[in-house]
């Protein structure tokens, strides 16, 4: 991986933290990272329930980006679960 994708794996691994919120709610499984034209990185985790409210990881990230008004760099995201190889894949369709 290059010097980008080193850094995106990085910052995704650093809220990586599977953990129950409730017996009905557990988080953090897997995390992703994106980066923006700016240059900034935002982070997100999943949050998975019993029900139908939950949120992947991807998502999360473009939404907490999208909340400060930036844009995604195209093709620069990157998700990690449980220590497994990061995956450049993105369910979002970046």
């Amino acid at each position: 991986m290059d010097k980008e994708w080193d850094k995106l794996y990085e910052e995704a691994m650093s809220v990586l933290n599977p953990h129950d919120v409730s017996n009905k709610m557990w988080v953090g499984s897997v995390a992703s990272a994106v980066l923006t034209k700016k240059g900034n990185i935002y982070k997100g985790i999943c949050i998975d329930t019993d029900g139908s409210i939950g949120m992947c990881a991807e998502r999360n990230a473009l939404s907490t980006m999208l909340t400060y008004g930036e844009s995604p760099s195209p093709g620069k995201s990157i998700r990690a679960g449980n220590g497994k190889s990061p995956s450049r894949k993105c369910y979002f369709g970046n």
